[in-house]
């Protein structure tokens, strides 16, 4: 059988999840979005991969001054929940992560949100940004999720785990280039 894997929006990608028209979410977390999950039985691997959330904010923009946060479409901005919820801070959400670093860099907001990763994906340039403190930062971790192959998830966990070796140095020759 083959795999095909598709890039959705966070919002597509958890409605085709949940209606199953999908057999597997990556990445995913027992923790995000529990209040939508709870209907479903969801099978989760073990952790793939270890990363960070964090917070982007131009140099001489101070956390307490922050105002207005920038986020992706369908991210949760967890730190920053209670101000929102408070109207203490306004919250924008944009369709890409060059549209979400384009709002920061215009000084449209004043801080964005974004897995540490995909925000260095874009190479930004980083001599812009505060780069002292990424806090408020959570540490998370991805899974591979499905509702409709448990079996597959086992299967998945066992190869990671024998073959462990070998992905490091692919990951390491990754690295390298």
């Amino acid at each position: 059988d083959q795999v095909k894997f598709r890039a959705f929006p966070i919002k597509r990608l958890y409605s085709s999840f949940l209606n199953k028209t999908i057999d597997f979410k990556f990445p995913d977390n027992p923790k995000w979005k529990p209040e939508v999950k709870k209907q479903h039985t969801i099978t989760y691997s073990k952790p793939i991969y270890k990363t960070s959330d964090i917070s982007i904010r131009l140099k001489k923009t101070l956390l307490k001054d922050v105002k207005t946060i920038g986020i992706l479409r369908g991210y949760t901005p967890r730190p920053f929940l209670q101000k929102i919820n408070n109207n203490e801070m306004k919250l924008t959400e944009v369709g890409s992560i060059s549209a979400l670093a384009g709002l920061l860099f215009k000084r449209r907001v004043d801080l964005i949100y974004i897995n540490k990763s995909m925000f260095l994906s874009i190479k930004p340039d980083l001599n812009l940004i505060d780069t002292s403190s990424y806090e408020p930062m959570i540490d998370t971790e991805y899974f591979l999720s499905t509702i409709k192959h448990p079996d597959i998830i086992k299967k998945f966990d066992d190869y990671i785990k024998e073959e462990s070796g070998h992905i490091i140095n692919l990951i390491n020759d990754l690295k390298s280039k």
